[in-house]
């Protein structure tokens, strides 16, 4: 027999699956396995299909929010530093392609000096499914967002302390959820399975998003 709580995960989990790839399998995640390619390295991201992806280490995505009009200028005069050129604009958002990144260390780097290099941008990783040609269709950028569903009557400010983080913003479309920030798209796994070990979380999941290629 399904009980509440698990009743209520069910429903919720589909409302996540619209926005998420489902609950990080940790550090291990970012890991290279022996699928690794040239382009990129395969990591889990655990959900009920125990879907893998490549994570990319040829490109990441810069993206300005805070107005249209102001997004496309910043995004129009978008600094590429050494090793990385701009393959793709679109209003409020480019994409650069990276020839010197080798691990996601390297990575979590470029992402973060690209950021301080472009005031207001937002940088983010890319994924693509494993098995499949690089496309849109196959093609994910990974955030800093993960999403938190408590279990019923477990308090919000305990179980974010326990995640060691201090504030939560309403994740829209999903009653009940709310999302955290990690540091780095690339510690967005890491955070969702510390928050999913946490008293009081139902489940914890690192959204993904979806945007055209680079190529």
């Amino acid at each position: 027999m399904m009980t509440r709580a698990s009743s209520r995960a069910v429903g919720i989990a589909a409302a996540l699956t619209l926005l998420t790839a489902g609950v990080a399998a940790g550090q291990q995640a970012l890991q290279p396995t022996k699928a690794a390619t040239e382009r990129g390295v395969e990591i889990r991201i655990a959900n009920p299909d125990s879907k893998r992806f490549v994570l990319a280490l040829d490109e990441i995505v810069l993206e300005w929010t805070g107005g249209e009009e102001q997004g496309r200028e910043a995004a129009a005069n978008a600094l590429a530093l050494q090793g990385a050129v701009v393959a793709k604009f679109e209003s409020g958002r480019v994409s650069l392609v990276l020839s010197r990144v080798r691990t996601s260390d390297d990575l979590r780097s470029a992402i973060g000096d690209h950021e301080a290099a472009n005031p207001g941008a937002e940088g983010y990783a890319v994924l693509y499914e494993s098995g499949r040609a690089r496309s849109p269709q196959t093609r994910r950028l990974l955030t800093r967002e993960v999403a938190i569903l408590l279990k019923d009557g477990a308090e919000l400010s305990a179980a974010l302390s326990a995640c060691g983080v201090g504030a939560a913003i309403p994740l829209d479309g999903v009653p009940g959820a709310v999302k955290v920030i990690a540091g780095s798209p690339l510690d967005a796994p890491a955070l969702a399975e510390s928050c999913q070990r946490t008293p009081g979380v139902l489940a914890a999941y690192p959204l993904l998003r979806r945007q055209a290629s680079t190529r």
